[in-house]
């Protein structure tokens, strides 16, 4: 066969095998911000890992950054492709994440383009700002955050966090002490989809609506998380917590508690949606008029919920449970519910407005004031009355909605009704107990289980801590969550405080009064109650007095002594030698046992700080200190 000449040769493609490219990982070494790229390829800058890289690739932290906190110095870092930010491997075991990003109010921390995606792991943003939409973050593709605590943020829209058309996935961490000067406090989310699971969104703030969330046309799931103590702030506006309009919100075994509103639906308002609420607690929510806890315009359909301690406080107002809209379409349906004990000037749990919507409510625990019994359209089947004489819960104005022993809604209601809107049975209940304790299962987001009470703290002791300050220390108690120290100059009115460990110091005390000072261990309100007082002990405040004798001398010299020039923060610091409260200790607090050698406690004469003006010990007296205190410098050296 006669060969062509080659450049008249046809041309003949193959195919090759599929291949793919490699991920990257970009290994940060400097907590320095560029805003170019360094030449030295030793030196690898956030920004300039973000920027460099592509779909598939994973950011992660040199160990000794940690902890680590970068500042962002020009503005936001794009995100253009698929990349993950894992700062998981330095996060402590206690959960605390050591990886910080500020964007010291300067811009965003984060903007995702449309297309694009981001995981975060275990990191902290905090400081964004935008004058427009994500105070955080801002997002048109797709955000994942893992245990990440996202806070003190602000923008027009979406405090912390503004998706628009795309998907945002929380799992785990904090939305908190963000604020928009519109709408979405903690989160805005317009037509896409937002799944929150085991977070909270709390303490965030929006001049209009949706305090902590608003959920505007998206498709919303909230599971095993609280929405607490978000407000709306503006009288003309509404939803102190979540606002859901259009789409849908699933809300499944989620506490909704402490949001307040100026208007309208303190915890959850729902406007032309269907909203779906599961084994959930919706309490302690207020708002100025109708809706304390929950303001419906929509379609909205509660189980195994408890509502309750909410309140409306305006001179006209109703619904402190809920209030429903009946507008065409709309409806109410709630199943082995608890709507009680919620406070409002009408005195109605549950307000309905006259229109054309329709309810279904069956096996409900609530007031026959409630205006359910008298709307034509709706139909209440196992209906039972509220008797505030009986018991209900453990401790409402606690903040304990568990059911007390015998309260009046142990074992009213249907198992029929335990599922969640996927179909799924409702195995658990809010505190984790098997959903059915007894006979059939209980109505509210709890089941009745009998707790125990925790044991009294025993071992307590007070000691000095210096200038204004009292020690106080105990036994720690088995299965305690935490502790509150009371503590009283007259055993009448007293002060308090938490403790998370077993020793705590009193501070802003009295220089010579006598202290008296109680503990009480904190349970669970699940299996354990708190306990009973402490004996109460008793202590005169008296940091001269540094070994507690009841007498200055020598021995109180010996102990300031051995710490001559030690600062708060020293591994050899102590806070009792630390007389006069500056954090150092040195001659300030020599002068005041100098003042007071040998005196007594008792002796009513003793000098604290800031009295001492001169110093009032005898010559010799100072010598003597002098002398020993060059004996302990010379050993030093």
């Amino acid at each position: 066969m006669k060969r062509l000449p080659l450049k008249t040769r046809p041309l003949r493609f193959e195919s090759l095998e599929r291949r793919f490219l490699l991920s990257v990982n970009w290994v940060v070494n400097t907590t320095a911000d560029y805003s170019a790229w360094v030449e030295d390829d030793s030196v690898l800058s956030l920004r300039e890992a973000v920027s460099r890289a592509g779909d598939g690739d994973v950011i992660t932290f040199n160990p000794a950054l940690s902890p680590a906190n970068f500042s962002l110095r020009y503005g936001e870092l794009k995100i253009n492709a698929a990349i993950t930010i894992d700062a998981s491997s330095l996060r402590t075991p206690g959960g605390t994440n050591n990886v910080v990003i500020n964007a010291a109010q300067r811009g965003r921390a984060f903007n995702i383009a449309e297309g694009a995606s981001l995981t975060l792991n275990a990191v902290n943003i905090q400081n964004g700002f935008s004058s427009g939409d994500g105070g955080a973050i801002y997002t048109m593709g797709d955000l994942i955050l893992n245990n990440c605590n996202i806070s003190l943020s602000r923008a027009e829209y979406g405090g912390g966090i503004y998706s628009n058309h795309g998907s945002v996935a929380i799992s785990g961490g904090s939305v908190v002490s963000c604020s928009s000067s519109a709408n979405g406090g903690g989160i805005y989310s317009y037509i896409g989809i937002l799944n929150i699971e085991n977070a909270s969104i709390s303490s965030n703030t929006a001049s209009m609506s949706g305090g902590g969330i608003d959920a505007n046309g998206s498709i919303t799931t909230i599971n095993r998380s609280v929405v607490s103590n978000n407000r709306s702030t503006d009288s003309a506006y509404f939803a102190g917590g979540i606002f859901a309009h259009g789409e849908s919100i699933e809300i499944n075994d989620s506490k909704i508690t402490g949001n307040s509103s100026l208007n309208y639906g303190g915890g959850i308002y729902v406007h032309d949606a269907d909203a779906f609420i599961v084994n959930s607690l919706i309490a302690g929510n207020s708002s100025m008029y109708t809706g304390g806890g929950i303001e419906n315009f929509g379609r909205l359909t509660l189980r195994q919920c408890t509502i309750a301690g909410n309140r409306t406080t305006g001179s006209y107002s109703g619904g402190a449970g809920i209030y429903n809209y009946y507008g065409q379409g709309m409806y109410l349906d709630a199943f082995n519910c608890i709507i009680a004990e919620n406070t409002s000037a009408s005195g109605k749990d549950t307000c309905n407005y006259e229109g054309n919507g329709y309810g279904y409510g069956y096996n409900v625990l609530t007031n026959s004031t409630s205006d359910w019994l008298v709307q034509l359209n709706f139909v209440i089947d196992n209906f039972f009355e509220y008797d505030p004489s009986l018991p209900l819960f453990t401790d409402r104005g606690a903040g304990d909605y568990t059911l007390a022993a015998d309260s009046q809604a142990i074992d009213l209601g249907d198992e029929a009704y335990l599922f969640y809107e996927d179909g799924s049975d409702i195995l658990y209940d809010l505190a984790g107990h098997d959903r059915v304790s007894g006979i059939t299962v209980d109505l509210g987001a709890y089941e009745y289980y009998p707790k125990s009470k925790l044991d009294a703290p025993t071992g307590v002791t007070l000691s000095s801590a210096g200038a204004n300050r009292l020690r106080v220390s105990w036994d720690a108690v088995p299965d305690s969550l935490g502790y509150t120290v009371y503590w009283s100059t007259n055993q009448i009115s007293w002060s308090q405080a938490f403790s998370g460990t077993n020793t705590t110091r009193l501070t802003g005390l009295t220089y010579g009064e006598t202290y008296y000072v109680r503990v009480r261990a904190l349970g669970d309100n699940v299996n354990w109650t708190n306990s009973d007082f402490s004996a109460t002990v008793s202590s005169l405040l008296c940091p001269v007095d540094i070994d507690g004798d009841g007498f200055i001398g020598p021995g109180d010299y010996s102990i300031l002594s051995n710490r001559w020039f030690t600062s708060e923060g020293n591994a050899d610091w102590d806070e009792r030698c630390d007389i006069d409260g500056d954090g150092f200790v040195g001659p300030g607090d020599r002068s005041f046992i100098s003042a007071n050698w040998f005196k007594t406690t008792n002796s009513g004469t003793i000098v604290y700080p800031p009295a001492l003006a001169v110093a009032v010990a005898s010559d010799d007296i100072f010598d003597l200190l002098d002398a020993e205190l060059e004996e302990i410098l010379e050993e030093m050296i």
